[in-house]
């Protein structure tokens, strides 16, 4: 609903949250992003039967929303720049208490950096994604995790269309 009041803006930008969980979580439903972008809700929350699968699916969804969106007339072709973030584990008040339990999974959920994400890191990336200076980022898929992903799919990508 927004877009229309975007592409009268000049240098108008979009950030979508979606996360880490996208990348780093294994074995949810995939199938319920492409049923959320194809709108259909009674497949996707048949198949979302638990909200362990149900956030990296519908956060799926909108990280290839935005990277299927951004590019199009609709969007970069009217002026709006459209990108979206992947933070990991940040220390807000829905992780409180959170952080020995995310810390003693080792391997299986790293954070390289050995600390919670802050707020205001997210914030800084969001400021500057919407800034002026950031007019080349179109389509955008950006983890801020500490590592995370990194250490998880070091070899996934980046690839070469076609491997």
């Amino acid at each position: 609903g927004l877009r229309p009041m975007l592409e009268r803006g000049a240098d108008s930008s979009v950030v979508a949250i979606a996360s880490n969980s996208t990348t780093t979580q294994p074995n949810y439903p995939i199938e319920v992003a492409e049923w959320c972008l194809a709108d259909d809700e009674t497949r996707a929350r048949a198949a979302a039967t638990t909200g362990i699968g149900a956030y990296p699916a519908s956060k799926l969804a909108l990280a290839l929303w935005v990277r299927r969106m951004a590019t199009t007339p609709e969007w970069i072709g009217a002026g709006i720049r459209l990108n979206a973030i992947a933070p990991g584990y940040i220390d807000t008040p829905m992780t409180e208490g959170g952080w020995d339990f995310v810390a003693s999974l080792g391997d299986v959920y790293p954070i390289p950096v050995g600390r919670p994400g802050e707020a205001a890191e997210v914030a800084g990336l969001i400021r500057y994604l919407l800034s002026a200076e950031a007019g080349f980022f179109c389509g955008s898929f950006i983890v801020m995790d500490g590592g995370t992903d990194a250490r998880l799919r070091s070899d996934d990508w980046p690839r070469p269309i076609g491997l």
